[in-house]
């Protein structure tokens, strides 16, 4: 009986690593797609196929997914500082034209709590996009919508620990569904090797706000740290300053207002076993 293949898109990241290690672990072939050459040796050094493809190229894509029994799709980040979204919108297409004529087993799609339609809402609306053209292929597919993820905090929480202060555009006492990387990962290494269906949702036991995170950091660097609130009149100069341009500002700041004024309970989530307290304690870097 041949072993069944799978295909990680994005499989370097903080989701595709680990899951990527789980499937290794359970003795599945894994081939990992990436474009970072330097990382090459090390997944191979643990058993991994690794194939280096720009997410654009639906050709080269198209090729390695047709090797593949099962295949998690991962629409990496675009970078803020070009027009994200378009960019998004164009790796997602490039993504299901890969896909087009293939029969995979199974198809595992990484998205996010709120996904809706809809235009200048950033992740919210590429990923809808993505998922419904991913529906209309017709296969086997599980989509795990996931709540915010903590490692975005990762280097805001140290420059936080540098700074004494952790800048923040959602009110520092407004609570949200949480999930660390690996409690994704988790999930989907489940979906990729069982039968289910359909979108599942998953976050962390406790919801968190900016405040229990400056809370946590306090604890672990033992130094003050508190909270910054970005008033919403200097919302566009912030992101200037940190590099956005006049696009991904106007698409992030309509995703942070519907994350503000519309928030999103999920159904019946997964419970990710991971907590804020453990994942910055495992993550951030406290200086000696």
């Amino acid at each position: 009986m041949m072993k069944l293949t799978y295909a990680i898109l994005g499989g370097t990241g903080h989701i595709g690593s680990v899951l990527s290690d789980l499937l290794l672990k359970a003795n599945r072939q894994v081939t990992i797609i990436g474009h970072n050459a330097d990382k090459q040796k090390q997944w191979i050094a643990k058993g991994a196929q690794y194939e280096i493809a720009d997410i654009l190229d639906s050709e080269k894509l198209h090729s390695i997914f047709r090797t593949a029994d099962r295949i998690f799709i991962l629409n990496p980040p675009a970078d803020p500082k070009g027009d994200a979204e378009s960019r998004e919108i164009k790796q997602a297409e490039s993504i299901v034209k890969a896909l087009k004529g293939l029969h995979p087993q199974k198809i595992v799609l990484a998205s996010t709590y709120g996904a809706r339609e809809g235009k200048n809402i950033f992740d919210l609306g590429t990923l809808y996009q993505l998922e419904q053209a991913l529906q209309k292929l017709g296969l086997p597919l599980a989509i795990i919508r996931s709540a915010y993820y903590m490692s975005n905090f990762d280097l805001p929480a140290e420059m936080a620990i540098q700074s004494g202060k952790l800048s923040t555009l959602i009110p520092a006492d407004f609570k949200i569904p949480m999930v660390a990387p690996k409690d994704i990962a988790t999930l989907a290494a489940a979906c990729l090797q069982d039968a289910r269906t359909g979108i599942f949702y998953v976050q962390a036991q406790d919801e968190y706000s900016a405040e229990d995170v400056t809370r946590i950091l306090t604890t672990l660097s033992n130094k003050k740290i508190t909270p910054q609130e970005i008033p919403e009149e200097k919302w566009s100069s912030y992101m200037e300053e940190n590099g956005f341009s006049s696009n991904s500002v106007e698409s992030f700041i309509g995703m942070t207002r519907l994350t503000i004024n519309e928030k999103f309970q999920a159904p019946n989530p997964e419970t990710g076993q991971t907590t804020l307290e453990e994942y910055l304690k495992q993550t951030i870097k406290i200086p000696e």
